[in-house]
């Protein structure tokens, strides 16, 4: 998966994280997450103010409240989409 792949609504992208041996999902507008709402719709590993560690589908995301998403156990394109649409859901 050397190509980002795009997504719409809400536009982001998935792209290969070049310091870190894992992929992230991009939003491609401005946006917040919803931390409290993110904390009741999926299990927290750990809640570092701006960052938040959960539990997904059996993976483990790194949640940026600026709305970057750190895959730590997926790499899977499909999965990583349908992961992201989940959190993305939360702004």
């Amino acid at each position: 998966m050397s190509q980002p792949v795009i997504v719409e609504s809400p536009p982001f992208r998935i792209e290969h994280c070049a310091t870190k041996a894992t992929y992230k999902a991009v939003p491609m507008v401005s946006m917040t997450l919803n931390f409290s709402l993110l904390k009741k719709k999926f299990p927290v590993l750990l809640d570092a103010g701006s960052v938040l560690a959960i539990a997904v589908e059996d993976c483990e995301v790194i949640v940026h409240s600026f709305g970057d998403v750190l895959f730590k156990t997926v790499c899977d394109k499909e999965t990583m989409t349908r992961i992201a649409k989940k959190i993305y859901e939360c702004v």
